[in-house]
């Protein structure tokens, strides 16, 4: 879902209103505020009896399990953005207060279920319940919270009546804390208030001490005669007292219902406090023309706002995580499959694909080879023309170059020019050795040549008195075969 679209459901009675909100400028702006009403009970399982075939068009066995909700339901869920805030009535949860030591989360949530286990406070086993815990106050030591607790096979029953999938939801509420998010009571003031709150004819009773709800507790249908209800209320407020432990005097009521009370319930509430009743439903510009869109406001506002109440079964979320983690598995496995079979594609068409690599490129060669050839023939004939103009390194300027450099006291004797290793060998014989070696220093002094070294010599002979060597001389030009003229 986009971060900037928030969207609630409530389902009360034959009725799902849904909202959808949008951010902009970072406020939240209602955008839609609809409403369904679901056919009754038995004419969905007659169309669905129908729907599915049965011979002779009748209603399937009253034992029979219905399984899908009817298709309006399911396209209203499906136009609101995904996740979504589920609220549901106030009469499936019971509320307590509570007050526990401060510590970590996990260890609230078992503080708060060891509580409401020995203090019997569930109506059935703590494993067919769900809690929610909602913060009312923090203190320094002590943290006061009011419990909800709802029996799992209620909130089972949610995607079978509205078609809502369960990783759809992103929290499940309670109307009687939504509605009051959606119309804030008095508060700061440190009073005692009641608030009544109707939902598709049920009555909720709040019991608020600086605005919040410190008791909640159904008090049954408005069509409903009010001595019960009155009763009920005496003893909510004598409760609140208690636990509370102090004695505040009511000093207002306020109704939250989509049309008036009848006159015998307002004439039986003026007998708690000598206060008038006041009407809510109208106080929100969001909330005028529909009431009942209060609850799906109040409950899409309060998942905008960060709440931590969350009513969804644990067994939902280890189902959702068990199945993202198959989702992952399957991911993984199919990325292995890829990747393996990129493997076996590999071996199995490598070699195929490098021979016909291998034959394109010698086709390619055997393509250029002309060209090559035309361009070494080329460079061939560039090298003699090379060769025959540039007279540097000829034998004759060689020899002009050694008999320059021959000092007096020294014979040439034979010189012989190797064009293919670009040396000369030069034989002569000296007056003194220091004649010779005076000759070596003067050849390699010269830019003709690169190095020399005696291959023989100096030696003197006995017979003439004089020094014979053989003298080994490098040219300075490149080797022939590197494209030097020798």
């Amino acid at each position: 879902m986009a971060k900037d679209l928030l969207s609630a459901l409530h389902h009360a009675g034959n009725t799902l209103t849904g909202v959808r909100f949008k951010r902009t400028r970072g406020e939240w702006s209602l955008l839609a505020a609809e409403t369904l009403r679901l056919p009754p009970p038995t004419a969905a399982a007659s169309a669905d009896g129908d729907s599915h075939g049965t011979p002779g068009g009748k209603s399937p066995a009253p034992d029979a399990v219905q399984t899908d909700a009817p298709i309006e339901a399911r396209r209203f869920a499906a136009s609101l953005p995904d996740p979504v805030t589920f609220c549901i009535e106030s009469r499936l949860a019971q509320f307590q207060y509570l007050e526990v030591p401060v510590g970590d989360d996990a260890e609230i949530s078992e503080m708060v279920a060891l509580q409401a286990e020995s203090r019997k406070l569930l109506p059935l086993p703590a494993e067919e319940m769900t809690i929610g815990i909602e913060v009312l106050e923090r203190g320094a030591e002590t943290l006061r919270l009011l419990l909800c607790a709802v029996p799992t096979a209620a909130l089972d029953a949610i995607p079978i009546h509205t078609g809502l999938a369960p990783e759809r939801m992103r929290r499940i509420d309670v109307a009687a804390l939504a509605a009051l998010r959606s119309t804030p009571s008095s508060s700061g003031d440190g009073a005692r208030r009641l608030r009544l709150i109707e939902e598709s004819g049920e009555l909720t009773a709040m019991v608020l001490d600086d605005g919040k709800p410190v008791l909640i507790r159904a008090l049954g249908p408005v069509a409903a005669p009010p001595a019960l209800a009155m009763r009920l209320l005496r003893l909510s407020l004598l409760q609140a007292e208690a636990e509370q432990g102090t004695s505040l005097p009511l000093a207002g009521i306020e109704i939250d219902a989509g049309a008036p009370l009848p006159e015998e319930w307002l004439a039986a509430l003026g007998t708690l406090a000598p206060v008038a009743p006041v009407s809510t439903a109208t106080t929100q510009p969001a909330r005028q023309g529909d009431a009942r869109s209060g609850a799906a406001l109040g409950a899409a506002l309060r998942s905008a706002d960060g709440a931590t109440f969350d009513l969804v079964p644990a067994a939902w979320r280890e189902e959702q995580a068990a199945r993202s983690h198959r989702r992952g598995m399957l991911r993984v496995l199919g990325a292995a499959a890829v990747i393996w079979l990129l493997c076996a594609l590999a071996l199995f068409l490598g070699p195929k694909a490098i021979d016909r690599l291998c034959a394109s490129e010698q086709a390619a060669v055997d393509a250029l080879e002309p060209a090559v050839r035309d361009v070494s023939d080329v460079r061939h004939r560039v090298r003699l023309i090379r060769d025959y103009s540039d007279r540097t390194y000829s034998p004759l300027e060689v020899l002009r170059e050694i008999s320059i450099l021959l000092p007096d006291g020294i014979t040439l004797n034979d010189m012989r020019y190797k064009r293919e290793e670009a040396r000369v060998v030069v034989r002569a014989t000296a007056n003194s050795t220091e004649l010779a070696y005076a000759f070596k220093q003067s050849v390699d002094d010269s830019t003709l040549f690169s190095e020399s070294k005696f291959s023989s010599g100096p030696t003197t002979n006995a017979r003439t008195g004089g020094a014979d060597f053989e003298l080994t001389i490098l040219l300075s030009a490149p080797h022939p075969e590197e494209g030097g003229t020798p």
